[in-house]
């Protein structure tokens, strides 16, 4: 899968694995589904090769617009976005301030998704262990639950751990049954995580590389976002795969350089228009 090899977009999706081990986890509260913008602070301290990769350290924002048959999300410290456009039957990552995208078809990636789920041999190194509790008072007025997951992924030469806490509204009724599937088979997971804590180890053979990461919602606003919002730019190139992940690792070899001097001090916020660097 094309969204699969561009691994600089994992810090915006869960494991590939996870998707058959939580697909169980999909709970109906019979919400309404979400028209609007969630704004999330995320701070962020890694070594190793995370921060090698696309972390900024220290605090940093991601935004998330949601309307009918589109879903659109913005992380800066990987300054990509994910835009699920099921009217085009596409799905872009595309970074503005190179102004490439690739291009992903949504009925593509599902047929795909859907054979390799249907090959669970390839899910023999996984361990996870989960734990779901439905919380007593609701989050922001939304029924939520406190999740709890624990994963080892055994790999050649490294053991790879993810120790992830987090108090999560159910982005199953946030969203169209439409939007839905693309949405869960491109991240893993159909939460909105209002509150979490993620830590990540992987003790590869040479350097030792850890990122702990919190996520707090900042605000939530039920709203009609703008057309332009879900409109990519016409000086946006799509390129192949390949073209992007060069261009991509490029420039943000050179923009991770201008952090590192900067320090931690700085804290880096989403643009009021999030194709707009």
């Amino acid at each position: 899968m094309n969204h699969l090899q561009f691994n600089s977009t994992s810090s915006l999706k869960k494991s590939f694995c996870a998707i058959v081990a939580l697909m169980a986890c999909f709970v109906a509260f019979g919400q309404k589904p979400f028209e609007g913008k969630i704004v999330y602070t995320i701070n962020t301290t890694s070594r190793g090769l995370y921060k090698i990769n696309t972390d900024i350290q220290g605090n940093s924002e991601e935004v998330v617009y949601i309307s009918n048959d589109k879903f659109l999300l913005m992380n800066v410290s990987t300054q990509l976005i994910n835009f699920i456009d099921l009217e085009s039957d596409a799905l872009y990552i595309a970074c503005p301030p190179i102004h490439m995208a690739q291009k992903i078809s949504i009925s593509e990636m599902i047929e795909t998704t859907e054979k390799s789920l249907n090959e669970g041999a390839k899910l023999k190194k996984l361990t996870q262990f989960n734990t779901t509790c439905e919380l007593a008072e609701s989050v922001d007025g939304y029924p939520a639950i406190k999740y709890i997951a624990d994963t080892l992924f055994s790999v050649e030469g490294a053991n790879y751990k993810i120790s992830y806490n987090a108090y999560d509204i159910c982005l199953k009724d946030f969203l169209t049954p439409e939007l839905l599937k693309p949405y869960s088979y491109f991240y893993g997971i159909p939460y909105y995580e209002h509150i979490s804590d993620i830590k990540q180890d992987c003790p590869a053979p040479l350097l030792k590389s850890v990122r702990y990461q919190t996520r707090v919602v900042k605000s939530m606003e039920q709203m009609t976002p703008d057309a332009s919002v879900f409109t990519i730019p016409s000086d946006m190139e799509v390129v192949s795969n390949k073209d992007f992940v060069k261009a991509y690792n490029k420039y943000m070899k050179k923009e991770n350089k201008i952090r590192n001097k900067n320090g931690t001090a700085v804290e880096y916020t989403v643009p009021d228009d999030v194709w707009d660097f």
